[in-house]
């Protein structure tokens, strides 16, 4: 069975983001919201913008961009029933998996995820589930790290994407890159911008 899912990303404290969020909320009735990270510049506001998100009344998935702090982001989200951190952890919704990873900059290879996914996978991943990955930065060499001819992106989650084939691969971080869409093999790649976007997953 299908979800339909609001994902956004990079918001910035934007409140005209904001509100194309409750606008699409409220138009399309999403079973889930999606926060892929970077909701604030460097923390401001954060309180704010988390309980504005999470008064939506949906359950939401969330982990840090950049411009969060792991520990502060965890703390806020822990205030609401509704509001679930995943970042460095998988979190199950019946058959859907998704894998949660925030954070970073422009590193290329992320040892900590790859040893994570190596010991984790085969435990929280089984035959006929649905997997998705929710990352803050983009895998490298898509047309979601092409910055100005560069690619920036992080190899280690290419790896992953080719060898687990996920369903989806949401991902942020390069604003230049914001709405954009490839594939890689199966699994559809998106980078859903700051306004929010609906996918059927």
């Amino acid at each position: 069975m299908n979800m339909k899912v609001l994902v956004f990303y990079d918001m910035h404290g934007s409140l005209s983001a904001l509100r194309s969020i409750r606008s699409v909320v409220k138009k399309k009735d999403p079973d889930l919201i999606i926060c892929g990270g970077d909701i604030t510049i460097f923390e401001d506001g954060l309180i704010e913008l988390v309980d504005r998100i999470a008064r939506l009344k949906k359950p939401v998935l969330m982990i840090p961009g950049n411009h969060e702090s792991d520990e502060e982001m965890e703390a806020v989200c822990s205030l609401y029933d509704n509001v679930h951190y995943i970042h460095k952890s998988f979190h199950r919704i019946k058959n859907h998996v998704f894998l949660g990873w925030g954070g970073g900059g422009f590193a290329q290879v992320d040892s900590e995820f790859e040893r994570f996914v190596k010991s984790n996978i085969k435990k929280k991943f089984k035959k006929g589930d649905k997997l998705i990955l929710v990352t803050h930065g983009p895998p490298f060499k898509t047309k979601l790290d092409d910055l100005y001819g560069d690619h920036v992106g992080n190899t280690s989650y290419t790896k992953f994407i080719k060898k687990h084939k996920p369903k989806f691969a949401f991902s942020g971080h390069i604003h230049e890159t914001s709405g954009r869409s490839d594939k890689m093999g199966s699994t559809k790649l998106h980078n859903p911008g700051p306004k929010g976007r609906i996918f059927s997953l």
